[in-house]
């Protein structure tokens, strides 16, 4: 087995890392959506009547997050940018 690992660099197993994994994008940690809270009278998207409209009530969304174009991460695990 020697001849074959003869001259390659020596395996070093993912799990050695100096330095922790940190996500590209502090928002959304890669996922492509962020949360955003509205206030009861703010303005919010609504699916249903496809416009912004006052909230009703306070609460939060999940929108996609601004990172998706140039996010490395959410481009490789959702097969390239999309918006």
């Amino acid at each position: 087995m020697d001849h074959v690992t003869r001259g390659m660099p020596e395996y070093v197993s993912p799990g050695t890392r100096e330095d922790p994994w940190r996500p590209e994008c502090a928002q959304c940690e890669d996922t492509g959506w962020r949360e955003v809270a509205y206030a009861k009278g703010e303005l919010c998207w609504s699916q249903y009547q496809r416009r912004m409209v006052p909230a009703m009530y306070a609460h939060a969304a999940a929108v996609p997050c601004s990172c998706r174009a140039t996010n490395r991460t959410y481009q490789r695990r959702h097969g390239g940018a999309r918006a």
